[in-house]
């Protein structure tokens, strides 16, 4: 029984030390890799080349502290435009195309329209008409101040006969007075004739002006150009087209125009947007609906341009929640002076609702992990030293950086993943970790947790072979201990009477 349970003790002991040294290799070797963080990586000025190695410094940077969200660009209603027909007609020609930036006064298409050419022969009758009553006027004036004229010369005549024949004593004083007053009748109804006609043809020609402006201006609105009605009026033919031009600067956004059709005052024909200010309109979830106000800074960034952060503000919170998403409704205005956001793109919202605080931020690409730890590699004279980093916010593509890092250090943010893999190899685990590239890292996570299986399926039949192995050294030990068994007194005896039996027969 004591030899059983030495056997035994013996088969446990071995085991345990079996498992201790074959079964738990992952977690031992985890163990003595978290020790080696320190160790920093040397790689030659080639190979940093061929991994295309960047680092660059840490420093604090501005984080604010807020809502993000997702949402959608879109133009301002009241800084669009719609382009009306002004008049009903035909659409002849579009000389625009969906995108086109106009300016004010750019011809956007060209209509022919019946009541144009109406009012543009209206005009020229007009015109024509009053020019004809000035010419006949002036001539009957005219006419009149020659009869006023040959009346004075007349009277001029006589008063100059008679004062002479008064002096020679030949005629009366009475005839000269006679002859005196003629002349200044005469002289008055010179005058006379010359005013009527300055009142008559100035009133005729104000006329003329008022009424050619009036319709002028009538064209005008209907889109004819100045520059065609002077033409038109210098060769006294209407109009066969009209040009539709805009009436604001702008981006053509929408065409509802096409050659052919047949339009009227209400039918819209052009959309002319303002972009240069756009909304951005999001929902905002019900746990963060108390920390929204108008008049919040925001910062937008689009996937069309990741390194760019647009500027706005909150102008707009609903004062009610969407039942069937139970959000909150926000608009904020963007300023977009070079166009670069259109109308429908999708964007990141950062909403700061408190003061920002100075913070250490890095792309997350510079960071690797390792089991539950973060790795980032800081530059020293030395070469590529891990640090494990404890992490904080994540804004878009940067992260928060508790503790690990501080300001000055030269970090790596690309070719992490490079240098993880270099120092796995220093560490003996090419065969837990791979890292082939930096662009594969959703590869390089699916390949941990293949590892991780792997690994397990092996401890498992370490174990096994423990076990097997355990219990062969157990059998050995027992036909050990059994060869090595005492002899008893009865067994002693049994050569003795075999040898007197031996010997008696010699005898």
């Amino acid at each position: 029984m004591q030899i059983q349970l030495t056997c035994l003790g013996r088969f446990v002991l071995l085991t345990a030390v079996l498992l201790l040294c074959f079964g738990l290799p992952h977690k031992a070797l985890s163990e003595e890799h978290d020790g080696d963080h320190g160790k920093s990586i040397v790689l030659s000025e080639s190979a940093e080349r061929a991994i295309g190695l960047e680092t660059t410094v840490v420093r604090l940077q501005p984080m604010s502290i807020g809502v993000s969200t997702i949402g959608k660009v879109e133009a301002i209603p009241t800084r669009e435009f719609v382009q009306h027909a002004p008049l009903s007609g035909r659409v002849t020609e579009v000389l625009v195309k969906p995108g086109d930036k106009v300016n004010a006064g750019r011809t956007l298409a060209i209509l022919n329209s019946p009541e144009i050419n109406v009012l543009a022969a209206e005009t020229l009758q007009t015109k024509s008409q009053i020019e004809a009553e000035i010419r006949r006027s002036q001539a009957e004036l005219d006419a009149e101040i020659n009869q006023a004229i040959a009346r004075v010369d007349l009277t001029q005549a006589n008063y100059n006969r008679d004062k002479q024949l008064y002096e020679e004593q030949i005629s009366s004083q009475k005839a000269m007075q006679t002859s005196l007053a003629e002349l200044k009748v005469a002289q008055s109804q010179l005058q006379m004739a010359k005013a009527r006609k300055d009142a008559v043809l100035g009133g005729l020609t104000t006329k003329l002006k008022v009424s050619s402006d009036s319709l002028v201006r009538r064209l005008q609105q209907l889109g004819a150009t100045q520059a065609h009605i002077q033409n038109m009026l210098k060769e006294q033919r209407a109009l066969i087209n009209v040009p539709l031009v805009t009436a604001r600067d702008g981006i053509v956004s929408t065409i509802y125009a096409s050659p052919g059709q047949s339009v009227e005052p209400a039918v819209p024909l052009f959309v002319v947007s303002n972009l240069r200010r756009v909304w951005a309109t999001a929902n905002v979830y019900e746990s963060d609906m108390s920390a929204i106000r108008i008049g919040q800074d925001v910062e937008l960034t689009v996937a069309a341009y990741p390194e760019r952060r647009f500027k706005g503000a909150v102008t707009f919170v609903s004062p009610t929640v969407d039942t069937q998403t139970r959000t909150l409704p926000v608009r904020i205005e963007i300023d977009n002076p070079d166009l670069s956001l259109k109308p429908g793109m999708f964007a990141t919202l950062n909403i700061s609702t408190a003061a920002s605080r100075q913070a250490i931020l890095i792309p997350r690409n510079a960071l690797v992990q390792d089991a539950d730890k973060h790795i980032a590699f800081i530059s020293d004279r030395e070469g590529y030293r891990p640090a494990v980093v404890q992490l904080g916010k994540t804004l878009g593509k940067k992260v928060e950086i508790f503790s690990g890092l501080t300001p000055g250090d030269k970090v790596v943010v690309k070719g992490a993943f490079q240098l993880d893999a270099e120092r796995l190899k220093l560490q003996g685990q090419t065969d837990l970790f791979t890292h082939p590239s930096e662009e594969a890292e959703e590869e390089h996570e699916g390949e941990q947790s293949s590892t991780g299986s792997t690994t397990q399926s092996q401890t498992l039949t370490l174990v096994a072979i423990a076990f097997l192995l355990g219990i062969a050294l157990t059998i050995l030990s027992i036909l050990a201990l059994r060869a090595r068994k005492p002899v008893s007194k009865d067994d002693s005896r049994k050569p003795t009477a075999e040898q007197d039996q031996i010997t008696t027969h010699a005898e």
